[in-house]
């Protein structure tokens, strides 16, 4: 099989150290910081398993949500429009 005696030998002293286990590959490196799976991806795995009306209710909350955000948006507009008039609401700057 062209393998080395020596490595034959490394793995006869695991496997009557730690039984077949011992063998198993072992993972290297360093550990993930990040999740691999992001919250979004839950949500939309959730979402799939989901009745019609849980999804439609999910769906009103997201829009809740995003009208929230633009109220907020909105508002910091017109306080930024009143301390800086050059700056008015009507015009988006990006």
């Amino acid at each position: 099989f062209n393998i080395s005696p020596s490595q034959v030998y490394s793995w006869t002293k695991k496997f009557q150290r730690g039984g077949p286990d011992a063998l198993l590959p072992v993972k290297k490196g360093r550990p993930a910081k990040m999740p691999k799976k992001t919250e979004k991806a839950k949500r939309n795995k959730q979402i799939g398993t989901l009745t019609d009306k849980q999804k439609y209710e999910a769906k009103i909350l997201e829009k809740d949500a995003r009208m929230k955000e633009l109220e907020l948006e909105l508002i910091i507009a017109k306080k930024v429009a009143a301390r800086y008039p050059r700056y008015p609401i009507d015009k988006r700057h990006r």
